[in-house]
């Protein structure tokens, strides 16, 4: 389905959303920018791009970045609109491990982390977002993920949590150290490959094509109509 989400005609509001298709910026970047260049009353063009950003968000319109030295650390790049987790449920004292569901494969040159559970998936930039991901095979708090990775704190790994746990690929770890997944009836005894292969074969749950995509037309010839005679 096509998502239309009306822009307001203000010149610093449009300027503002067209940085998204320039390498983009932080949500307070593009914020900040609305508000001074706007001629509107003060307050209200900052109003207005916090609210876009939150439909783009909410409609899986747009990609988000954690980045630690000046460079990429990982990406969430929506699969469907409404993603699963939000930064209001995580908190430094969380804890978290990597969901039994999610599976971290390679696409092209990188790597990417998807669970049947969430609406986006997360790639990992390089060796350091791969080591942080490691990590989680253990019950782990933001400190713990930043322990020991240079130029990564705290709040860094907060907010890479945060990504993966909107991706679906992280359970939330009890007082009991049993992950959350583990309590809940619909997941006890689901499989990995069954989960996988349930959201894969349904409408608005990937980012994938569907139904006759011809994906192999030129390549492969088309097999028969009818299955030839076989021997004997």
């Amino acid at each position: 389905e096509r998502v239309r989400i009306p822009v307001p005609e203000d010149a610093a509001i449009r300027g503002a959303v067209g940085r998204l298709a320039r390498g983009g910026a932080s949500g307070k970047a593009l914020v900040d920018l609305a508000e001074r260049s706007s001629t509107q009353e003060p307050g209200m063009a900052a109003m207005q791009m916090t609210m876009l950003l939150f439909g783009f968000t909410q409609e899986g319109l747009l990609c988000r970045s954690v980045v630690a030295k000046g460079k990429p650390l990982v990406t969430s790049v929506p699969l469907a609109s409404h993603e699963v987790g939000g930064s209001d449920e995580i908190s430094r004292q969380s804890r978290f491990v990597l969901s039994r569901f999610a599976c971290a494969r390679r696409d092209g040159e990188r790597i990417v982390v998807e669970s049947p559970l969430g609406a986006s998936r997360v790639i990992l930039h390089g060796p350091r977002g791969v080591r942080l991901l490691g990590k989680l095979a253990r019950p782990c708090r933001a400190a713990d993920l930043s322990g020991g990775e240079k130029g990564i704190g705290e709040r860094t790994a907060l907010a890479v949590l945060e990504l993966l746990w909107s991706a679906g690929a992280l359970s939330p770890v009890g007082e009991g150290g049993i992950a959350e997944e583990e309590t809940r009836d619909a997941l006890i005894s689901g499989d990995f490959h069954d989960l996988f292969f349930h959201s894969r074969s349904r409408q608005g749950r990937h980012g994938q094509g569907y139904g006759g995509t011809l994906r192999f037309e030129g390549r492969f010839e088309p097999l028969p109509a009818i299955k030839p005679a076989m021997s004997g």
